[in-house]
Parts: structure tokens; sequence; C-alpha cells
């Protein structure tokens, strides 16, 4: 069965709504999906096997047949549910969009159609504030985690990095800018205002899109205007 999008904006770095497994048993999806879903609310230490089991209404010797622990699923929720989710800008940079502004659109069209798919397996609506925290405390609890976060995080600086210099070269942004702070910039936004967002409310995509048009309309070249004769 082909792994179905299941993604989640939450202002991390993502772009792209495609998960690294191509496939997944539905078994193991549901068990990964309902899993997330307690580690989100309640975090490593406030889940025990006994929970995950009752939420799923499987057999432990069912859960045991795809995972060997309560670290094992852990450990695939973040790949599956986070880890993934910081991959974005990877992909959409990987289809060569024409223009930087083209590049924004599509990002923020995929980072739509994560928080939309992924607040579907959180059926309890929790705030942004979990997501950042399981984020947190993964660091504690999945060894690697930092280092691959730092990894994908620069990686996607990179990336947008190329973007800009292209709109640069095109004409498309003043010439005179400075590429790394502005590819930079590219990547803090969805994490500043998620983490405000956290503490108050929701990130909402209308929200990232107003941000990054600002951004855009600031950096990008202003038409040249003829001298009155």
């Amino acid at each position: 069965m082909p792994l179905k999008e299941n993604s989640y904006l939450c202002a991390t770095n993502r772009l792209v709504c495609t998960f690294n497994i191509v496939f997944m048993n539905p078994t193991k999806e549901l068990i990964l999906q309902k899993s997330f879903a307690l580690f989100l609310k309640k975090g490593y230490d406030g889940v025990s096997m006994d929970d995950i089991q009752t939420q799923i209404g499987l057999s432990r010797g069912a859960i045991y047949h795809h995972f060997k622990s309560k670290e094992q699923i852990y450990k695939e929720v973040i790949d599956n549910y986070l880890l993934s989710s910081l991959t974005v800008f990877l992909d959409i940079a990987g289809t060569n969009p024409s223009t930087l502004l083209r590049a924004i659109e599509e990002n923020l069209t995929q980072r739509k159609i994560f928080i939309q798919k992924l607040r579907k397996i959180t059926a309890h609506k929790i705030d942004d504030f979990f997501y950042f925290k399981l984020a947190f405390q993964a660091d504690e609890y999945y060894k690697g985690f930092s280092q691959k976060i730092t990894l994908l995080n620069s990686k996607e600086f990179e990336r947008w990095k190329a973007a800009v210099l292209h709109a640069i070269e095109t004409g498309e942004i003043r010439k005179n800018l400075d590429a790394d702070y502005v590819a930079q910039m590219f990547v803090m936004i969805p994490q500043g205002l998620g983490l405000a967002a956290a503490f108050n409310s929701r990130l909402k995509a209308e929200d990232l899109k107003e941000a990054y048009l600002k951004f855009y309309n600031i950096i990008k070249t202003e038409p040249e205007t003829k001298p009155l004769s």
C-alpha cells in the first residue's frame, strides 16, 4: 500500500509533503499515527506500551510484530512525522522553480497540505506548542536527532541560497542583496512565526504567506520608472 501523505505545517522547515518511506504496512502506519498523537500530547515519558495498545486496539503481539519496543516506535514516529517535515525545500528545489516567487508559492501550497493532513491524525486538535515540545524532547530521547536537524537545516539553507542567487542573476530581486542573509531569512521565517504562535495560537498558512510575501516585496526588483518628459 503506498504511503499516504501524512503531513503537518507547524513551522518546521518543510516545503514538500512526502515521507522518506515509499510503502508502509497499513497496520504499522496505524500504530505510528496513533502513537504520534500520544507522544505529541503526553511526551515520551508519559506514554507506555499499555497506552499505545489501548489507543490502537490491537494485541501486544500485533504491535511487537512491527516494533521491538516503545523506543523503536518513538524513533519511527520522529522519522515519519518530524524529521520528514524538514526535507521540504530539498524536494521543491529539485523541481527547479522558474522564479523565487514560484518557489515560495509551492512552499506555501505544500505547507497548507502539511497542516491539514497531520491534523486529521491528531483529531483532538492539539496546539502547535505540543509539536515544538515533541521536537525539543526528541533531542533527549533520539540519539543523533540534533545532528540530523543540523544537516537538514544546512541543506535547506543551501537550496534557498541557490534559488536566491538565481533570482539575483535573473533580476527578479535586487542585485545588491546578501544571498546568505536572504536565504537564512527564508529558513527562519516559518520557524520564528511557528514558535511565537505555539504559545498563543496555531500558525496559519495565511500568516506564513503574508510574512513570506512581505519579505519578498522588500527584496524584489522595483520596475524602472521613466523620467517625466
